[in-house]
């Protein structure tokens, strides 16, 4: 506005009007260039090309002697300029656009204009405006790793949660598999006929299994343990996290290889495990009870 106010004092008009209109364009497309903080590196660029154009013309249209107010406006536009570019991502573009503003400015009016034309409020200007991009660089990558953390606490929450879920789940699994077998020694008073017995040596296997097997526990190899169980196969489970990072497909996959190999075994016992930190998820090991070598080593 101000230099639009003073065009009539200038000793040329015209270059004058193509001044503000340059710097006007550059100012608006800087303001509202989005979206994000930073803008194109087209507009950090002919922001700098403004910065280099504007002086060179005002120097045209205005003498060096002349004192009428406000007659170097744009000094402090072209700092403006470069300030929003400063804080929008490019401060290497805007401190090349104010070097070249204190050079063309002090060509133009010699050493006096370094007071009075605002080049010293403009240097500093430049220096907030970088000052202000290192703070919202510095907020922003903050925010971001806030918010990182905040990600990470909720899904330790959630895994803390899932986990407290699978407790109460096997937990009661367990309660509905020991209590009906707990009824029967209370009805029968404590003596177990064979077939009791038996069956209170099936369910206190498979309360061991869900505590050792975790992961491996599924339905298709429970189902398989407790056909090897009653024909005489010694069957353990131990997870130790092989299981823990794979998708549900590729887990119900490898169990179920293991539960089809364990149809196969007749007697003696079988280990299944699965283990972490091996290209291997489940192992099985099968041994009889004549041979001290494995009948059966299978890694999946």
């Amino acid at each position: 506005m101000l230099g639009v106010i003073y065009l009539a004092n200038y000793e040329q008009t015209s270059p004058a009007v193509v001044a503000v209109g340059l710097y006007l364009f550059a100012l608006f497309r800087s303001l509202l260039s989005g979206p994000g903080l930073r803008i194109s590196s087209f507009q950090a660029w002919a922001n700098l090309f403004t910065a280099l154009a504007v002086p060179l013309l005002m120097a045209q249209a205005i003498r060096s002697d002349l004192s009428f107010g406000y007659s170097t406006w744009h000094v402090a536009g072209v700092a403006t300029l470069m300030g929003i570019t400063a804080i929008r991502g490019y401060p290497v573009a805007a401190w090349l656009g104010a070097v070249a503003l204190v050079v063309e400015v002090l060509i133009w009016g010699g050493p006096g204009a370094i007071y009075s034309s605002g080049i010293i409020g403009a240097v500093l200007l430049v220096l907030a405006s970088q000052g202000a991009s290192y703070a919202i660089s510095a907020s922003t990558s903050a925010a971001r790793d806030f918010e990182l953390q905040s990600y990470a606490t909720q899904a330790a929450s959630l895994e803390l949660s899932a986990a407290a879920r699978e407790r109460k789940n096997r937990l009661q699994q367990a309660i509905s598999a020991a209590v009906p077998v707990l009824q029967k020694i209370v009805q029968s008073n404590g003596e177990l006929g064979h077939d009791l017995r038996s069956e209170v040596v099936l369910t206190e296997a498979a309360l061991r299994d869900q505590i050792r097997g975790r992961e491996l526990i599924t339905t298709e190899l429970s189902n398989a343990i407790s056909s090897a169980r009653k024909r005489g196969v010694e069957v353990q489970l131990h997870d130790d996290g092989g299981l823990e990072r794979l998708r549900r497909a590729e887990k119900n996959e490898l169990i179920s290889k293991a539960a089809a190999t364990l149809d196969q075994v007749q007697s003696g016992k079988v280990v299944i495990r699965s283990v972490s930190g091996e290209s291997w998820r489940i192992s099985i090991t099968a041994l009889s009870q004549d041979d001290s070598e494995p009948s059966l080593f299978l890694r999946i």
